[in-house]
């Protein structure tokens, strides 16, 4: 019979408490490799080779708008203003400033058309990005930036040295700052707004598009904050718009000062609205009308804003005709991308000269324009599938689109060159195609959620775990 003395000292040793486990305990780490976005680097890769050999066989020679902006590029370097001969404010000055930097390492225009090319690059990787942001799947973002990488207008187009390559990656990452702005401070607000205003200094179009980044940060703010909504929402509101205006009221001051009073932010909103609303044939003539013949700058962009409006008020039933004409050039093929990429300047004749050194030249140009109507169409069926959106990021792609409508087909002239912006989101509005997919395969595994299910710390519309 065991004494008193044996049962203490037989005894099992007295619990002790211990600190619950952390999160850093109960779950394993997840290996470097499997926090990579492999699919990024795919995407990146597979856009950089045929953009690299297209460059290689096209090698193309700037010509037209994308040779007055690598002379306003050389122009600064050069004279340290922008204009040609004297300061302008008819060439907004984001993407000369572009091209100057990479001016200052060589003049080159395979070099150049290089350096755009890797810009283009990096546009696929935002789309892979926004993607991702945008559905919480890698698979969409994967489809998504893929589409970018691979879509022949973009391709093609891409070691012409146009605005528009940079106007879409500052239009991409205004609208990546503003999904992070809810969880990142109000400091990424205001970067959406500084990137928007880059893109309006790039191309003015970017200005109506300030609704729809405004929409994505005041309704995420809206979720997230926890106390003083109303106040919250509208001080980040506040701050996409004073991000914006830092940017541009700048250059709007040098050129009233500098180029003269009356110019704004460029002098060609005169110019491209008469283009669309006056006598004679829509969009592009020779020879200019004679408001547009004018040398002076500032009065050729007063005279065709007074002449163009007093015609449409005469003629109000133009609208009706200058639309529909509108609306058919922004959707037509992208036929124009190989276009200027397989033409040299004539300049003896004044005109654009078809170069007999590509054979494959033809067969480009009917690929881009097939295509991209074939993206449109696949951009349309991928907004159709609006439940695996984030509202508010649905509501800023069709926000932006009916802007681009509303600026070109009703304002403004149009041709296809100009929805470039509108392509670029169609490329993101595809990956909701593989998210629907994976969506539905998970509902099939797993069936309906359980109606009451358990509460999560993760925010709801937080980034999406990797």
């Amino acid at each position: 019979m065991a004494t008193r003395v044996d049962e203490v000292t037989t005894d099992e040793p007295p619990l002790r408490l211990q600190p619950p486990p952390t999160d850093q305990e109960t779950r394993p780490a997840i290996p470097w490799w499997r926090r990579v976005h492999w699919g990024l680097v795919i995407v990146l890769v597979v856009a950089a080779v045929p953009r690299w050999l297209w460059l290689d066989y096209a090698r193309p020679e700037p010509v037209s708008d994308f040779r007055h902006y690598l002379d306003s590029a050389i122009n600064l370097v050069d004279f340290g203003f922008l204009g040609i001969g004297t300061p302008s404010a008819w060439r907004l000055p984001a993407f000369p400033a572009f091209l100057a930097a990479g001016i200052t390492v060589s003049r080159d225009t395979f070099f150049l058309s290089a350096y755009t090319v890797a810009l283009t690059v990096v546009q696929v990787g935002l789309t892979y990005w926004l993607a991702w942001l945008v559905f919480r799947r890698r698979s969409a973002a994967f489809v998504a930036g893929l589409t970018a990488a691979v879509a022949p207008a973009f391709v093609v187009f891409a070691p012409v040295l146009a605005s528009e390559h940079l106007l879409a990656v500052f239009v991409l990452g205004a609208l990546i700052a503003a999904m992070k702005a809810q969880h990142t401070g109000w400091w990424m607000a205001a970067l959406s707004g500084v990137l928007l205003g880059a893109g309006v200094l790039t191309r003015g179009e970017a200005g109506a598009y300030l609704p729809a980044i405004v929409l994505v940060v005041g309704v995420g703010t809206w979720k997230a904050a926890r106390t003083r909504q109303v106040l919250t929402t509208l001080g980040a509101c506040a701050l996409v718009v004073a991000g914006l205006a830092l940017v541009v009221v700048p250059w709007v001051i040098r050129n009233e000062k500098v180029v003269g009073e009356g110019s704004g932010l460029s002098t060609t909103g005169g110019f491209n609205f008469y283009l669309a609303h006056s006598p004679g044939p829509y969009g592009w003539r020779t020879p200019l009308p004679l408001p547009l013949q004018v040398e002076d700058e500032v009065l050729r962009n007063e005279f065709a804003w007074k002449y163009g409006l007093q015609y449409v008020r005469g003629h109000p039933e133009d609208w009706v005709p200058t639309i529909r004409d509108g609306t058919r050039e922004l959707l037509a093929p992208s036929s124009y991308a190989a276009f200027y990429a397989t033409v040299f300047d004539d300049r003896a004749n004044g005109v654009l000269q078809t170069r007999g050194d590509l054979g494959a030249r033809s067969d480009a140009i009917s690929l881009a324009g097939r295509s991209s109507q074939w993206l449109l169409w696949a951009g349309l069926v991928g907004l159709l599938l609006v439940p695996v959106w984030r509202k508010r990021a649905w509501l800023a792609v069709i926000g932006i689109a009916l802007a681009n409508w509303v600026v070109y087909a009703v304002i403004f002239w149009a041709q296809a060159r100009y929805r470039f912006v509108v392509d670029a989101l169609a490329c993101v509005a595809v990956g909701a195609l593989p998210a629907v997919l994976a969506a539905t395969a998970s509902w099939v595994n797993e069936g309906w959620p359980d109606p009451a299910p358990a509460p999560s710390t993760h925010h709801p519309d937080a980034d999406p775990p990797p």
